[in-house]
């Protein structure tokens, strides 16, 4: 399942329904949550934000040799 999807389920929308509140098409959000298509992270941003979700970036450092 996708962030996109994830997002959508727990806000309890359609597919419909966050196109409409992110202005952009069922079908791109069909393509996105069925990994078709990859949204930028403007769409991503704007979707999470319909879906009155956020996206947590956890920065992690590694050291070592690479």
């Amino acid at each position: 399942m996708t962030v996109i999807e994830s997002a959508r389920r727990a806000a309890g929308l359609s597919q419909r329904r966050l196109a409409e509140i992110a202005r952009t098409q069922q079908s791109s959000v069909s393509e996105y949550e069925s990994r078709r298509k990859s949204p930028t992270l403007e769409v991503v941003e704007r979707l999470l934000d319909a879906a009155d979700a956020e996206l947590a970036v956890k920065p992690m450092v590694f050291w070592g040799v690479h």
